[in-house]
């Protein structure tokens, strides 16, 4: 058989010898990534969202604080924070209404709060009695989710706060139509506004229509331990990220909630805490804990004389000071350029690295 087609393949996608930076605290790199910026902060950075309509992102910490900051300069825009100073577990962001994007902010506190970006100002305030875990718009901005230590997922209307329902399943341990443990991971499907899946600690994505108390369908398997382990790949398909050694990144069919892969483990064996899909360059952004790395996928690369993805990683960044909680793709400086900017966190610093596709 001639493999030099399949040769060449690999050979677009292999590494360049590792480097590392006194700059970056012997932070070790493999691949056509640098790091451009590092902030450190007093506390640990445990969430992120990106507004990329108004080029700016969100970062919660752990003292309770969130920063806005612009997507060029990285400067701090604007503060918010709440009183009780509890960690700020989630925050996700609505940009359906350009002129007045809003950003949804859970803290441990069991608090969430819906926030007017541009004014700052806190247009509604919801108290749950457990920790407050993971939040999501969906997909029209019409209403969120939000989920935590009860196993509950509450919806609620956007405009009003309402109450809308409450997903959960029942007690009967056959059917277990609703999460049974915390909740860490809520993801709407990416055009149909009722479609929502949740996963958490008990080893299950949970297939919910939010007009109805119990879920449709599940999966077994992921162990999902934070906001950022499950991701749309375009509408058919979804990825989990699981905190675990074995088979932690897998791909699965949307509709039939079969698997269709897992992902090549990096060498490093990491417990994986986020993912997050890059649309235009077909790549996945990976981090988790056990080598404290961030690693990038490329989810479209073939082997061209079989016909097969090979999720080849181009890039990693690992020996970092902490787990990667989060991973997100900022807007690109300049929609023809080759290069990809992402921000991803580590204990008390978070980053701002580019990939040259």
């Amino acid at each position: 058989m001639d493999t030099s087609s399949s040769q060449e393949s690999t050979d677009l996608h292999r590494l360049p010898p590792i480097t590392s930076s006194s700059a970056w605290e012997e932070v070790l790199i493999s691949g056509n990534v640098k790091i451009l910026a590092k902030h450190e902060g007093e506390n640990p950075a445990l969430c992120c969202s990106v507004f990329p309509l108004n080029k700016q992102f969100a970062i919660g910490w752990s003292n309770g604080k969130i920063e806005l900051r612009d997507t060029n300069a990285y400067c701090i825009q604007k503060t918010f924070d709440r009183p009780q100073n509890l960690s700020v577990t989630c925050v996700s962001v609505d940009e359906s209404d350009k002129s007045k994007p809003k950003l949804l902010a859970s803290y441990a506190s069991g608090h969430t709060s819906l926030w007017d970006i541009k004014e700052g100002t806190e247009l509604l305030t919801l108290k749950h009695e457990r920790q407050t875990l993971v939040n999501a718009f969906n997909s029209n901005g019409s209403s969120f989710a939000i989920g935590g230590s009860d196993a509950k997922i509450q919806i609620h209307d956007t405009e009003t706060g309402a109450e809308l329902e409450v997903l959960q399943g029942t007690s009967d341990p056959e059917i277990m139509d609703g999460h049974t443990n915390r909740v860490y991971a809520l993801r709407y499907h990416p055009t149909r506004f009722n479609d929502l899946l949740s996963g958490g600690w008990d080893d299950t994505v949970q297939f919910w229509d939010v007009r109805y108390p119990y879920s449709q369908k599940k999966i077994n398997g992921p162990h999902i331990c934070n906001n950022g382990g499950i991701e749309f790949w375009n509408e058919d398909k979804f990825v989990t990220a699981s905190w675990r050694k074995r088979d932690p990144l897998q791909i699965w069919n949307y509709e039939t909630n079969s698997l269709i892969s897992d992902v090549n483990p990096d060498e490093e064996n990491c417990f994986l805490y986020c993912c997050k899909y890059v649309e235009p360059e077909e790549l996945l952004l990976v981090g988790g804990s056990h080598k404290n790395m961030l690693r990038v996928v490329d989810i479209n690369a073939k082997m061209e004389d079989i016909n097969v993805n090979i999720f080849q990683t181009i890039a990693s960044l690992w020996n970092l000071k902490g787990a990667v909680y989060f991973a997100k793709e900022l807007p690109k400086l300049d929609e023809t350029s080759f290069s990809q900017r992402f921000c991803f966190c580590a204990e008390n610093n978070f980053y701002i690295a580019q990939i040259d596709i």
